[in-house]
């Protein structure tokens, strides 16, 4: 668990492999932007449900499945939210941001987001998703 709030939680994503690379990624940031992260989700984690941090924040990376993007100086975190439950899955490694629209570095990671999300829901499905050794 990466952080619980009142409306929200937010969990690294794991795949396959036992690996979270999110985490990974997030362990070799800058304390600065650690401190940024955490901060998104804490106060994303609080706010009433059907709302969402401002854009500067948090953009919209898929409309259907739902992908957002939590953003830290140049950098996304892609997430997805667990059907089912009051939980987002953060993946990773995030992408870096280089201009105004998304380029095929952000393509790719989006893309990897919607198979962790499709993989993630399937081993959740088959109740093993969260047996790690």
């Amino acid at each position: 668990m990466i952080h619980e709030g009142t409306k929200r939680a937010f969990e690294w994503y794991w795949n396959d492999n036992g690996e979270m690379p999110g985490l990974d990624a997030f362990e070799r940031m800058t304390a600065a932007n650690q401190d940024e992260l955490l901060a998104r989700l804490e106060a994303w984690g609080d706010l009433r449900l059907g709302d969402r941090l401002p854009p500067s924040q948090l953009n919209v990376e898929s409309e259907d499945p739902l992908i957002l993007a939590i953003k830290v100086g140049r950098l996304r975190y892609p997430a997805f939210h667990a059907s089912g439950s009051n939980a987002w899955i953060v993946c990773g490694p995030p992408y870096e941001k280089q201009g105004q629209k998304r380029d095929k570095r952000g393509d790719r990671a989006i893309e990897r987001a919607l198979r962790q999300r499709q993989d993630y829901h399937r081993a959740l499905k088959g109740l093993h998703y969260y047996d790690r050794d």
